[in-house]
C-alpha cells in the first residue's frame, strides 16, 4: 500500500478522464454500484446531521451522500481533486488534508464517516492515524 507523499503524487497526477466513474465500469456504473452495493448497506445510517467523506475525489459518492445531510465535508490529500470536488458542488465543504489527520472537522462534529474505494490505497499507519484521530466523531 501508498504511503501519503505516493498517494499525493498519484491522485494530483491522475487524468482522472470520467471523474472517478471508471471504476464503477465493471458493475455497470456508478449509479448501480450505490444503490445496488452501498446504500444497502449504509442506508440505515442516513439521513445523517452530519457527513464527512474521507477521499471524495471528484465526487463520485459525493452526488449521492448530498441529499442525505444538511451538513457534508469531504477530505481529500488530492489538491486537484479537491478543486475538482469544490466546482462541481460548490455548496458543500471540500478541505485538502495531510492524509493521515482531520483538522478541519472539530471534535464531535460528524454523525456518518463514509470512505469507499479510497482507502484501499493507504498503509496501515495512515489507517491507524486516521482511528487514532476519530475523536472527533
Amino acid at each position: 500500500m501508498a504511503a501519503v507523499v505516493e498517494n499525493k503524487e498519484k491522485w494530483n497526477n491522475y487524468h482522472w478522464s470520467q471523474n472517478g466513474d471508471e471504476w464503477s465500469q465493471p458493475w455497470g456504473d456508478s449509479n448501480q454500484v450505490w444503490w445496488a452495493h452501498l446504500f444497502p448497506r449504509i442506508g440505515r445510517f442516513l439521513p445523517a446531521d452530519s457527513i464527512l467523506e474521507i477521499a471524495p475525489g471528484f465526487g463520485r459518492w459525493t452526488r449521492y451522500l448530498q441529499q442525505f445531510t444538511g451538513h457534508y465535508v469531504g477530505v481529500d490529500v488530492s489538491e486537484k481533486a479537491v478543486d475538482a470536488a469544490r466546482a462541481e458542488f460548490p455548496h458543500l465543504q471540500f478541505f485538502l488534508n495531510d492524509g493521515v489527520s482531520l483538522p478541519t472537522i472539530a471534535d464531535r462534529s460528524i454523525s456518518f464517516c463514509f470512505s469507499y474505494d479510497s482507502l484501499v490505497h493507504v498503509n496501515c499507519g495512515v489507517m491507524e492515524s486516521y482511528i487514532g484521530n476519530s475523536t472527533g466523531f
